[in-house]
């Protein structure tokens, strides 16, 4: 990141060209389409072919209206003039309390298969979680018995971000301005489960929950909105969340012990499908929330939510004729740990090399004088990805809080308490 332009191909082959690195290598995003090409992160396309692929890379209180402007807004066809206008696709429920199935069906949340169940590792357990004061720490004669690295964490990674204002340019080469500058912090919160002697430890770190920061509109384009997303609870739980394993070394585990993580690379909403002799990824996206939607789904706040400073909510611009109710997406990671122990259950320190991005791959909406939610078209999509906020990270920090065992103290929900 830090201003490298993101550079755009569009491949019709089996293999995606070259682009420039950013995030440990670049990304590209592969999405076979059968209506055609969809091109994101700010390229622009002529003529694509039906069945390609393409890549992006990974650079840098009131009643609402029936389209969910919010109170006090112009209708959506008065603003943002030349932007997109929504052309839905198949009609998916307006809800926002469950999940949609790939077939089109819907199924509310508390009747979800996964429903109610523990975060579930991707790696067994680990049979030396020791608590505080256990004495048995293995074999490493360095670590004191008093304090054990092995056991059960919740970890909050924080990336203080911002982002430039961002624009809208239609066929003819004028631009609109969509979304202001702004800054604010992304945030990963994740279950870490540690093993092994202190200067050998290996550690599996599992996704619990994301926090992505606020945004607001243009003063030129849709005057003073504010925007967030978030995902449900609930879609942590899913079993087919991934988890990372990485080398975790600490001296040991009592007050001002050292403590580092080599490099967190965490990837969601898609894996990485190959990675060329330049370090460069290919990424594909991933149901990660098991809900039927590619990547991971995001829910826009709604006008009867309210900021941190008491402002409604506006829901997310779908060009100029909708509002999103969904954006499928994908979030991406990474950096260091280093940081020492305050006490034998928490640590703190900072991220070298942080790094965090977001795509939206996907989205739903609900078209102005409407009320049934509808899939984006290709050309929505490829609107709200142009114009999705794109973060540099000026700081990065983490803080680490020890929790107990058991099938609920080291749960997804324990670690969103913790932090």
């Amino acid at each position: 990141m830090s201003g490298v332009q993101g550079q755009c191909v569009v491949e019709r082959g089996s293999a995606p060209a070259h682009s420039c690195g950013v995030l440990r290598g670049s990304f590209a995003l592969v999405r076979a389409l059968s209506g055609g090409v969809v091109l994101v992160g700010g390229c622009s396309l002529d003529g694509a072919g039906t069945g390609g692929t393409h890549t992006i890379d990974m650079s840098p209180a009131g009643e609402s209206t029936p389209d969910g402007s919010g109170p006090g807004d112009p209708p959506r066809d008065d603003a943002g003039p030349g932007l997109p206008a929504f052309d839905g696709g198949s009609a998916v429920s307006s809800t926002d309390s469950g999940v949609h199935l790939g077939d089109g069906t819907h199924r509310d949340a508390a009747a979800r298969p996964d429903a109610g169940k523990p975060a579930v590792m991707t790696d067994a357990r680990v049979a030396d979680a020791h608590v505080p004061g256990d004495a048995s720490a293995g074999n490493d004669a360095s670590v004191p018995t008093s304090c054990t690295l092995g056991g059960t964490y919740a970890l909050r990674f924080d990336y203080q971000v911002a982002w430039d204002d961002t624009l809208w340019t239609d066929a003819y080469g004028a631009s609109y301005p969509v979304f202001a500058k702004g800054e604010g912090t992304y945030s990963l919160l994740a279950r870490v489960v540690v093993s092994g002697a202190a200067t050998g430890s290996t550690a599996v770190v599992r996704p619990c929950g994301v926090e992505l920061p606020d945004f607001g509109a243009s003063a030129a384009g849709y005057t003073t909105e504010r925007y967030g997303l978030h995902a449900l609870d609930l879609a942590w739980e899913a079993e087919t969340m991934p988890s990372w394993t990485v080398p975790w070394t600490g001296t040991c585990a009592n007050a001002g012990c050292t403590l580092a993580v080599g490099d967190v690379f965490a990837l969601l909403g898609a894996k990485v499908q190959s990675t060329d002799e330049d370090g460069d990824h290919t990424v594909v996206a991933v149901d990660h929330d098991n809900d039927g939607r590619d990547a991971v789904t995001f829910l826009s706040r709604t006008p009867s939510e309210l900021t941190s400073d008491g402002r409604n909510y506006a829901y997310l611009p779908l060009g100029s004729s909708a509002r999103a109710r969904r954006l499928d997406m994908i979030v991406a990671s990474s950096g260091s740990l280093a940081g020492t122990f305050e006490n034998c259950n928490v640590a703190s320190g900072t991220i070298s090399d942080g790094e965090a991005e977001q795509h939206a791959v996907g989205c739903s909406g609900v078209v102005t004088g409407g009320l049934s939610e509808v899939q984006c078209d290709s050309a929505t999509q490829r609107f709200i990805e142009t114009v999705l906020p794109s973060w540099s990270v000026s700081a990065a920090s983490f803080r680490l809080v020890r929790l107990s065992s058991g099938s609920t103290g080291d749960s997804c929900a324990a670690v969103r308490a913790a932090l």
